[in-house]
């Protein structure tokens, strides 16, 4: 029943986000859109694509880490990456699970067993998640995030770091609380990952992660700038980086939103109202979404170039 209940409420947030974005969208000049979107500016988004699909080599080389802290076993960078491009597009099917079960296809010639690909992809989403909550963190310390003054009047700040603190203490104690109900060599995999030289390997991990955020942060300020035309300071540039951010990581944990189809446009808008107009806002979240995209696809493309395929022969 409560699975029940998370999975409608998940859904409704989906169905409110996209009404929200269409009534943002309403009144678009269309001929705007035109003008702007140049033939060399489309060139321009499709760099940006490119440039975006990195990022999933980035997360197949921390995933690879993860697999070796818990395996112990050196899988070849070829194959970890060749498998995470072709599974990640899986992501955008609804359940938003299904990138993570063709991960599981490493199993079929015994490179690792169920137990460590899945406490690989727990801490996945747990790193994730605390990268960009601290992330957050920082900006809201060096005041680098503008919050719009409809979310200040409902939410308190304090109230915004207490729910990102907690966010991680519970995700914590689910990843332990998982481990216990499992068998005791799996608690014991997990006690090996504290050690100094995974400790490192884990930092490594967080840097990678961080690389995403500030990339994509990065592509959403040129975006910006490109319909907006006005000068863009650094200071706004870090605050779009930071809206990314938290657009990602709740789009990243809503169930039921499809690579956080939805979820992120409307935390784009939301909180890039405070420096711009609701329409630009919207195109904004809009072509980023398109530039992402665009980039998985590119990632599954790559996957199929001769310099990814793995051969069990090399």
């Amino acid at each position: 029943m409560n699975k029940r209940i998370l999975k409608i409420i998940s859904y409704a947030l989906v169905i409110a986000s996209f009404i929200f974005i269409i009534k943002a969208l309403v009144g678009l000049d269309i001929r705007r859109l035109g003008i702007i979107m140049t033939p060399g500016r489309l060139l321009l988004l499709l760099v940006m694509s490119s440039f975006y699909s990195t990022n999933n080599i980035f997360f197949a080389i921390a995933w690879k880490k993860l697999l070796f802290i818990f395996s112990g076993q050196e899988i070849p960078s070829k194959k970890i990456i060749n498998l995470y491009l072709k599974s990640n597009i899986a992501k955008y099917l609804p359940g938003n699970v299904f990138h993570f079960a063709g991960r599981h296809l490493l199993v079929r010639d015994n490179s690792v067993s169920h137990a460590h690909l899945m406490l690989s992809n727990l801490s996945e989403i747990f790193l994730l998640v605390f990268t960009a909550t601290l992330i957050l963190t920082a900006g809201l310390v060096f005041k680098l995030i503008i919050i719009p003054e409809k979310i200040i009047s409902l939410i308190s700040l304090k109230y915004i770091i207490t729910a990102l603190i907690t966010l991680i203490i519970i995700a914590s104690a689910a990843l332990i609380i998982l481990l216990i109900k499992k068998q005791y060599r799996r608690i014991k995999a997990f006690f090996r990952v504290i050690s100094r030289r995974n400790l490192k390997e884990i930092l490594l991990t967080v840097i990678l992660y961080s690389t995403m955020f500030i990339i994509t942060g990065f592509i959403l300020s040129i975006i910006f700038y490109m319909l907006k035309g006005d000068n863009i300071s650094f200071y706004f540039a870090y605050h779009i980086i930071f809206v990314f951010t938290l657009s990602w990581v709740l789009g990243y944990i809503v169930p039921g939103a499809p690579g956080g189809v939805g979820i992120r446009e409307a935390v784009i808008i939301i909180m890039l109202s405070p420096i711009s107009d609701a329409q630009t806002s919207a195109l904004c979240a809009l072509i980023l979404r398109v530039v992402t995209i665009t980039g998985d696809i590119i990632s599954y493309i790559m996957s199929k170039h001769h310099y990814f395929n793995y051969t069990e022969t090399e």
